[in-house]
């Protein structure tokens, strides 16, 4: 964290010997945080764990990916991944990032459904692009609390909250990255709606 330069006070990054004698201004950068946490992520390693294999070639694994398990390893979870599953089953992965290696795209913690993982650099670097290209349709299901229309698109700024910078969102924000959300409703309930969510875009916790 002070290596990063992520506590300054006054304006000035610190070293963690400093001794504040008087009332000053401490400031904590939670995002160069996050970057000193990141680096020291060691490679990922294979572990035992229970895969399910939806479709398997050369190129590319697509598998599903249950909830409640991490994509790769990251501050807070070293192992028991999605990634350390995949190279103890089918072995060396692409990628520069020892801790994320085939991994193209992203899917949360909590939840459910299928990746598809790269298993060759060409596969990688395709992959990557049609993403960016948005030729690859991505649609997740999710359950949304009252009525929903029956038809919607939410097109927003989308970034960290202003004040809890651990939080997300689209609402009342000036700066931020585009996201574009369709929703179809497909069944109303007693007190919330089934929705399609279908994305053009890929922002962390966009459909949140």
């Amino acid at each position: 964290m002070f290596a990063a330069g992520g506590v300054t006070i006054d304006g000035s990054s610190q070293k963690p010997s400093r001794i504040v004698e008087r009332p000053l201004l401490v400031v904590l950068d939670s995002l160069k945080l996050a970057a000193s946490q990141a680096l020291a992520v060691g490679p990922a390693e294979p572990e035992a764990i229970p895969l399910r294999v939806v479709l398997e070639d050369e190129h590319l694994l697509v598998v599903d990916k249950a909830p409640g398990m991490v994509v790769h390893p990251a501050p807070g979870h070293p192992d028991g991944t999605l990634v350390n599953a995949v190279l103890h089953h089918f072995g060396a992965l692409p990628g520069e990032d020892a801790a994320r290696p085939g991994i193209v795209h992203r899917l949360d913690a909590g939840t459910s459904g299928v990746m598809v993982i790269a298993r060759t650099p060409v596969a990688r670097d395709e992959l990557v692009r049609r993403f960016a290209a948005h030729d690859i349709e991505r649609a997740y299901l999710a359950i949304a609390v009252g009525r929903v229309p029956a038809k919607v698109t939410y097109d927003t700024l989308h970034g960290r909250h202003p004040r809890d910078r651990k939080r997300f969102t689209s609402k009342g924000l000036t700066k931020g990255k585009r996201a574009v959300t369709h929703v179809e409703r497909l069944r109303e309930l007693r007190s919330a709606s089934l929705v399609r969510c279908t994305l053009e875009t890929g922002r962390t916790h966009q459909i949140r």
